[in-house]
């Protein structure tokens, strides 16, 4: 009897759970409907004319079809510009920005110094500044520099770190045991010690 009571109990549970994780799946679709809909509409509307989209009759699908506005958009000098401005200042942003918000975010959350939580707190506290703040002195410190009219302004000062991505990367690093770096130290220890012993036969 005990065992009967058990299975139904369990299959009552399972129904619900079934039931819940249904209910979950179509909230989370229509979630992802309603956050996807923008892009794809964006999208969509590059393919219609100009008075589709500015008509007060409201349509998702283009008509008729215009395929030659992406071949116009190529032809304009402003257009490959506008890419390769964004290239120049993208690229060793990324790149070089998030090698050394990785060493600033390892420094952080491994090594130990005095003052370090301050520091931390300090680099936090510069995210609360709104920009207006910041904005007309370091116009004028740029200007002085001979930054103006160029992505100097936008380059260098990126690639030293951001403090969002030094934030996330030290609470990720935080989460990582320190046997784990220690053990690192000592296989690289032994492995040095390994090459030099062969290098020197």
């Amino acid at each position: 009897m005990a065992n009967k009571k058990d299975l139904q109990s369990s299959e009552i549970k399972s129904q619900k759970s079934k039931t819940i994780d249904r209910i979950i799946f179509i909230a989370l679709l229509l979630g992802a409907v309603v956050m996807v809909f923008p892009l794809v509409y964006m999208v969509l509307s590059s393919f219609m004319t100009k008075n589709q989209i500015l008509s007060a009759n409201f349509s998702i699908i283009p008509n008729p079809w215009k395929f030659g506005k992406y071949g116009e958009v190529r032809t304009k000098p402003e257009f490959l510009r506008g890419l390769r401005n964004t290239l120049i200042v993208a690229v060793p942003v990324l790149i070089i920005g998030g090698f050394t918000s990785s060493l600033s975010a390892f420094s952080f959350s491994k090594l130990k110094f005095r003052g370090k939580n301050a520091i931390f707190l300090g680099l936090l506290a510069t995210m609360m500044i709104p920009f207006a703040v910041v904005m007309i002195p370091q116009y004028v410190m740029f200007t002085r520099m001979g930054w103006t009219n160029t992505l100097l302004p936008l380059i260098i000062p990126g690639l030293f770190g951001n403090v969002s991505i030094i934030f996330f990367l030290r609470q990720n690093l935080t989460s990582v045991p320190d046997s784990i770096v220690e053990a690192a130290k000592i296989d690289a220890a032994a492995i040095s010690r390994c090459t030099t012993l062969f290098s020197s036969r």
